[in-house]
């Protein structure tokens, strides 16, 4: 098949960047594969690229104009199956939907019930394009996949045309580590060492292109209200050092526990590293990172907003579900409490492993591909197309 892939990013790292690098290395091998994305925010991945190259700045003007120069661009090519990743094209024979704009929206208002956030957001000229294009995708999908659940029946709520739709959910995927990984839990000794941490220095991670919209802040405040003195917290994001959460660190006087890793790629060395992976999304659709981690065999602590508690419902437990908005002195006592327990971590961390084995990037992809298969003998029985 003629596939084209069309996202803004395709590359190791992030979350629809991720899921497009991954599934266009593995269709590579198989189709002839061209990726539509922003030619910085690509990698090789054995697919030919064509380049869309927009203004940075306003977000929200880049990405409508690149919505509408990869739609045109994918429109013009000669493709059997068009595979769009949510608002990121005009249209698409299959889309996936990553999240739901408007309910992430809602639980930010939710967050933050000011009248200031609400005007903020009622104006926002970035919210009502991204909406906009949402409707545009969704509705020209003969194939629309969600990556849970959740997200479909919040698409439905959101747009009432929809409801007719047949939504499939195909949950992401994960690369597990190596059976050897001696190399990787090397490299995860070298960080601790690299940060200073003692043995026996329990590390909670966090792992996030945005760190403050993953709850960094409420963490470090949590830090703060921890007793267990012997608990440090490394933040990875491509932007490496935060000034502003940096300076929270400082003011509740725990910059010597607080760290800060540049992961452009991944994050393997901090995973590797790790005694606790967390995050507190007020809004999160599904949570590749943590899945990730899962792989990792790492314990969870994070949000009962994240997606990927769908996956995780009747299967052993591998951590906690706090709320998103948890106050800094409940969240700082679990801390405490998870910190000190190391029989209880070693055991959620079995378990994730364990549920983490039955995804990876490769069933993911065997999946979609069926999905192109009949949406193209579907557009040759009701289009003749060749």
């Amino acid at each position: 098949m003629r596939i084209a892939l069309v996202a803004r990013g395709c590359r190791p790292g992030g979350g629809i960047e991720r899921y497009t690098f991954e599934l266009a290395r593995r269709l590579s091998g198989r189709h002839d594969v061209t990726v539509i994305t922003q030619p910085q925010e690509y990698a090789d991945c054995g697919a030919r690229l064509v380049p869309v190259n927009t203004v940075a700045h306003p977000k929200w003007l880049s990405i409508l104009e690149f919505s509408r120069q990869a739609g045109r661009l994918a429109w013009q090519g000669d493709y059997d199956i068009v595979h769009a990743q949510g608002s990121d094209s005009t249209w698409g024979d299959v889309v996936t939907a990553h999240s739901c704009h408007a309910a992430g929206m809602r639980a930010s208002l939710k967050m933050g019930p000011t009248w200031i956030n609400l005007l903020r957001k009622a104006l926002s000229p970035g919210h009502h394009s991204v909406l906009l294009r949402e409707r545009q995708a969704y509705n020209s999908a003969v194939r629309l996949i969600t990556v849970t659940h959740r997200v479909g029946r919040q698409l439905k709520a959101t747009y009432p045309e929809l409801k007719s739709k047949l939504i499939e959910v195909v949950h992401p995927g994960v690369t597990p580590p190596a059976s050897d990984q001696s190399g990787d839990s090397l490299a995860g000794q070298a960080l601790r060492r690299k940060l200073g941490l003692t043995p026996g220095t329990v590390l909670w991670v966090l792992v996030a292109n945005d760190p403050v919209q993953k709850g960094a802040l409420r963490l470090i405040q949590a830090l703060a209200h921890n007793h267990h003195q012997a608990t440090a917290f490394l933040i990875c994001s491509a932007m490496g050092t935060h000034r502003g959460l940096h300076q929270a660190a400082m003011v509740h006087q725990v910059n010597d526990r607080v760290f800060f890793l540049s992961t452009p790629r991944d994050a393997n060395q901090a995973l590797a590293a790790a005694d606790v992976v967390t995050g507190l999304p007020d809004y999160e659709s599904f949570g590749l990172a943590l899945l990730e981690a899962m792989a990792w065999g790492k314990p969870l602590v994070t949000s009962n907003q994240v997606g990927i508690m769908e996956i995780l419902k009747g299967r052993p437990p591998v951590g906690l579900m706090v709320p998103a908005n948890i106050k800094p002195a409940a969240l700082g006592k679990i801390m405490a409490k998870v910190s000190a327990d190391e029989a209880q971590r070693q055991a959620w961390g079995r378990s994730a492993r364990a549920i983490a084995r039955l995804y990876s990037w490769e069933k993911m992809t065997l999946t979609l591909e069926k999905r192109y298969a009949r949406v193209l003998a579907f557009k040759k029985d009701h289009y003749g197309i060749s």
